[in-house]
């Protein structure tokens, strides 16, 4: 048996982060299934999904890692990097 469900979540935009442990294990346990896989998607070109301790170190890190990954602050023409990338985290 496939089951789908879809819910969104608003983020601040470039590299914020979002918890969604909680809201995934609701979906879960309001469904009829008792085993299987989750599989999470993003629709998106700037979106991602990612595992990570969830604590304010690793938060902080991870961001600090894709500033460096991808410089906002270098030149670039025609368009804008940090809207680009609105949603990478």
């Amino acid at each position: 048996m496939v089951t789908t469900e879809t819910f969104s979540i608003s983020t601040r935009g470039y590299c914020d982060l979002k918890n969604i442990t909680d809201r995934v294990a609701r979906e879960i346990a309001d469904s009829a299934l008792s085993e299987g896989i989750v599989t999470i998607f993003v629709p998106g070109a700037t979106a991602g999904v990612t595992t990570i301790e969830y604590e304010s170190g690793a938060v902080h890190d991870f961001q600090a890692l894709m500033d460096r990954w991808i410089p906002v602050d270098i030149p670039a023409v025609g368009f804008d990097v940090r809207s680009m990338f609105n949603e990478i985290c």
